[in-house]
């Protein structure tokens, strides 16, 4: 049996302080966006302002006062750390490899093969690269080598006295203070 009740019939129209509170919460809702996006702007500048205290005033102030760490009066200790930083984004990506290669450290470069596959293709999917190279459009094929191997290979040839063409990594030490007490 066909049940043909109308339940439209049993909801109650909105009311007039429906759609006030409606129009309340909006807004409400709006304040709060404006207040997140007011608060990351203000967050962002106080990081910046950080970064250039702790990374560049206060190492350099330390530096020209031949100050590797010391306690201040008020029972402070502030020390600078050094950590090596590399990247090889962009136009480095391929003299980096390259170089690499040529001195016997392309073990660290790891190659990717990828290709994009429709839920139909399931089963080609899991058929060798090469074969699919021929029968799908697009098929991919990247070269990179993570971050963190990077940076201690390269913080390890410099140790043992290798020349390592650092602007081809894009490497610098990025000093930063740390205080504690």
């Amino acid at each position: 049996m066909a049940d043909n009740t109308n339940y439209g019939d049993f909801i109650d129209a909105p009311t007039a302080s429906g759609f006030d509170e409606l129009d309340k919460l909006v807004n409400k809702q709006r304040e709060y966006e404006e207040e997140v996006k007011r608060l990351e702007d203000e967050f962002r500048a106080a990081k910046a302002k950080l970064a250039n205290v702790s990374e560049r005033l206060l190492p350099d102030l330390m530096d020209e006062m031949g100050l590797e760490e010391f306690k201040t009066k008020s029972g402070f200790k502030i020390k600078i750390n050094k950590k090596l930083r590399v990247s090889i984004a962009g136009d480095k990506k391929m003299p980096a490899l390259q170089w690499l290669r040529e001195h016997e450290y392309g073990d660290v470069i790891k190659q990717t093969v990828s290709i994009p596959f429709t839920v139909n293709e399931a089963e080609e999917a899991t058929k060798l690269v090469e074969e699919l190279k021929g029968r799908f459009r697009m098929v991919g094929k990247d070269q990179k080598v993570e971050s963190a191997t990077l940076t201690a290979l390269i913080t390890k040839l410099l140790k043992q006295g290798v020349d390592v063409p650092l602007a081809t990594f894009g490497a610098y030490e990025q000093r930063t203070t740390k205080i504690s007490v």
